[in-house]
């Protein structure tokens, strides 16, 4: 039971039965030597006095029941948020996640799920068996069906923060359920945080980013042993035949973090800014690294089409004259892990990646 959690009436003390038929012992007595003293004087005394006893009991046991259904499963807690202080239930049993960035975290503290948000991509590939089967409340054309959320009867609605338009529903959806919207700044790992806070896993939190955290400095020595004086790296984005572009300052998704954490890694630098507008095919010289890593859609995108398009990327009469592609150091890697993917899953994959494409590099 969690402190502070009502007391039910199944471990309340309960009165002892021996006062009780003490009491009716005593009341049948009193009753006879009425019967005695009055002879036939109308009701009978005892059928009332017996009746007295039952009901209090009765009622007594009804209140002991009462009380604990009322307040058992109203425990809760207050969670700070960007939209201003926010009751949730203590222990949530039936969470709606809004957004696949949030799904992630959640799926990875294994909170109780009932449904989220999908979009044209499907469900991220990385997600335990049991998130990839949730419902999905995302109607194509019209982001979030709040009938299909209602539906779900949710305790608790947990969105991916500020900024990313959940914040115009939340009327709406605080109507539904408590719902708090995780503040979108810093990294996947303060996000993990907040997530944490309001399905009141914090301790389940810490212990999957430490996991991440203690395999970085092998990974560091690794990269630095095979690449001394540093290893420059081109993250790249390819989303259709004349759009290329560098996503390695995303640090809320888990890979970009990591070029970005990691100091014998620098990120090519005048890719940086190149997030909306990228670069065609006749800039790829400015994609140039010791190492390239490449991925195509990402960011509920994927298509079919992808595949066409990497193509298009390596047919390219620029690309054989790349550094990294000369030094057979080019790699396509899967945009689940290194766009789409923002927590300890992710994390960990673009580790093992880092380690086999840069610090086994040849």
């Amino acid at each position: 039971m969690l402190p502070g959690s009502a007391t039910t009436s199944s471990n309340r003390p309960r009165r002892p039965k021996r006062r009780v038929f003490t009491m009716i012992s005593v009341l049948v007595a009193f009753t006879l030597l009425l019967a005695a003293c009055g002879g036939d004087s109308g009701d009978d005394p005892a059928d009332s006095a017996t009746t007295a006893v039952v009901d209090i009991d009765t009622t007594t046991e009804s209140s002991e029941t009462t009380a604990s259904e009322s307040t058992g499963g109203s425990e809760t807690r207050t969670v700070e948020t960007g939209m201003g202080p926010v009751e949730v239930p203590a222990n949530p049993q039936r969470i709606v996640a809004l957004d696949i960035r949030v799904l992630q975290l959640l799926d990875e503290l294994e909170a109780p799920l009932v449904g989220t948000q999908t979009r044209t991509g499907g469900v991220w590939t990385e997600l335990s068996d049991e998130a990839q089967a949730l419902p999905s409340i995302w109607v194509r054309g019209e982001d979030i069906d709040l009938e299909a959320v209602v539906a779900l009867e949710p305790d608790l609605i947990v969105g991916g923060g500020l900024g990313d338009g959940n914040e115009d529903l939340y009327p709406q959806l605080s109507e539904i359920a408590p719902t708090v919207l995780a503040a979108a700044d810093g990294d996947w790992r303060d996000l993990l945080r907040e997530v944490a806070v309001a399905v009141d896993l914090t301790d389940k939190a810490e212990e999957l980013i430490a996991g991440v955290e203690e395999r970085m400095p092998d990974l560091e020595a690794a990269i630095a042993e095979r690449w001394p004086e540093g290893v420059q790296i081109t993250l790249l984005r390819v989303r259709d035949d004349l759009r290329i572009t560098q996503v390695a300052d995303r640090n809320t998704s888990s890979g970009p973090w990591l070029l970005n954490t990691i100091d014998a890694i620098s990120v090519t630098g005048d890719l940086r800014n190149v997030e909306e507008d990228g670069i065609s095919p006749e800039q790829l010289r400015e994609a140039d690294g010791d190492v390239i890593l490449y991925f195509g859609g990402g960011g509920g995108s994927a298509s079919e089409q992808d595949d066409e398009f990497l193509l298009n990327l390596i047919d390219n009469p620029l690309w054989d004259g790349l550094t990294a592609v000369q030094g057979e150091r080019a790699y396509a890697v899967d945009s689940d892990i290194w766009f789409d993917g923002r927590g300890v899953t992710a994390a960990h994959l673009a580790i093992d990646d880092l380690m086999e494409y840069v610090a086994n590099a040849p």
